[in-house]
């Protein structure tokens, strides 16, 4: 007789943010994000100052790879939404002060 060995993964918890299933046009899943992220920002659900998750837990939150994570950072960055400090974080700009 065998053994049948079941392995879970620890963190089973869905992501937080469910991208794929809200209407709208197709798009690469970076922009998704961080279309959604801009949209928390404008909406003031994000407001100046606060620090986004590390890349690690905004990948996690949204279900997406860390590289698609970063992608994502990188356009709200370009965009003048967020200002990362290394060793410190990523936070929201206060753009009226711009």
């Amino acid at each position: 007789m065998t053994d049948v060995v079941t392995m879970t993964c620890h963190d089973t918890k869905p992501p937080r943010f469910r991208l794929n299933e809200q209407p709208g046009p197709p798009g690469y899943m970076y922009e998704n994000v961080a279309n959604h992220v801009a949209a928390r920002i404008e909406a003031g659900e994000l407001p100046p100052h606060t620090p986004l998750a590390s890349e690690r837990e905004f990948a996690k939150e949204y279900g997406v790879s860390l590289g698609t994570a970063r992608h994502a950072i990188e356009i709200l960055r370009k965009r003048g939404l967020v200002i990362t400090i290394p060793s410190k974080g990523t936070f929201v700009t206060d753009r009226r002060s711009s």
